[in-house]
């Protein structure tokens, strides 16, 4: 998916858990961008994420994990989100396509709103089209 010009930023959303629920759509995104950020737990080096992704049998290049601490209190993780998504601008503004996924309702996870928010001052021309899983 990559190309010449500002990369395109997907946001994905992984559905309910179940690899085999994920939608052809997302499959589909997920199969053709160029990086895959996902979230994982610091502590553990666990990703319910990865699990999930794991069923589409991707390129394990793709993939590109960003350590969270995965705690109710989400104060800790924002330096985390803001390094996140200033390295997806810089694979967006090489032309490159990003998806960062997210653990069910896609719009409503806070790492997705920072990572949209920092993509869309990239450019104004660059779409932010999301997927539910």
């Amino acid at each position: 998916m990559s190309g010449a010009g500002i990369g395109t930023f997907y946001g994905v959303g992984l559905g309910p858990g179940d690899p085999e629920l994920l939608t052809r759509k997302a499959g589909r995104i997920l199969s053709e961008v160029d990086w895959i950020f996902y979230p994982f737990e610091s502590r553990t080096g666990a990703s319910f994420s990865r699990r999930i992704l794991a069923a589409l049998e991707l390129p394990a290049t793709k993939f590109r994990q960003v350590s969270l601490g995965m705690s109710q209190d989400r104060g800790p993780d924002q330096h985390t989100y803001a390094t996140a998504a200033e390295a997806m601008v810089k694979e967006l503004r090489q032309g490159k396509s990003v998806a960062w996924v997210t653990q069910g309702i896609h719009y409503s996870i806070a790492p997705l709103s920072i990572s949209t928010s920092r993509c869309a001052d990239v450019s104004q021309t660059s779409p932010l089209p999301l997927c539910p899983g």
